[in-house]
């Protein structure tokens, strides 16, 4: 399938926001999306999930053992796209705009290869290069179970507070 910005592998990857001009290697990814994505939900009932287990004791230190860092992209490294084979000029100017604005703005964030030795678990290698990815959504119930932790450590705390001695 090839209509417009959208391609579709015979292997079912999905490309949006590109063409075939774009020259992108899409069977890196199963879905990649040139663009902004928004609104993007998670099954999580119940029923559909096996093995629930408690997340264990021992989050807070891992939490405390990320860098967060703030960075900007190498776009032409991030879109893998080859502005220079792209005929339609409107395409290219596009594309081109692209690429600059994301190693114009700043974002924050973690580096891979330093969340893989905290939590393996949300980062996944993949791709031609071996490109790595963080699952963001998986760090939410880890950093919730953090912050359990943490007022877990400050209730015991104010609770030997209050009983000190009174003056």
């Amino acid at each position: 399938y090839n209509q417009a910005d959208i391609q579709i592998t015979t292997q079912g990857k999905v490309g949006i926001g590109y063409t075939t001009d774009d020259n992108f290697n899409l069977n890196d990814y199963a879905l990649r999306v040139y663009g902004n994505v928004t609104g993007t939900y998670t099954p999580s009932d119940e029923r559909l999930k096996k093995n629930i287990l408690t997340v264990p004791d021992g989050a807070l230190g891992k939490i405390l053992r990320l860098r967060p860092v703030t960075y900007n992209y190498d776009g032409q490294k991030l879109l893998n796209v080859k502005t220079d084979t792209i005929t339609d000029m409107q395409r290219k100017a596009n594309v081109e705009a692209s690429i600059q604005n994301l190693e114009e703005d700043i974002h924050t964030g973690f580096v891979a290869q330093e969340v893989m030795t905290v939590f393996p678990e949300v980062v996944k290698t993949g791709g031609s290069d071996d490109q790595m990815a963080i699952d963001y959504t998986a760090l939410i119930p880890l950093i919730i179970k953090a912050i359990q932790e943490q007022q877990t450590e400050i209730d015991a705390l104010s609770a030997k507070v209050g009983k000190g001695p009174k003056k």
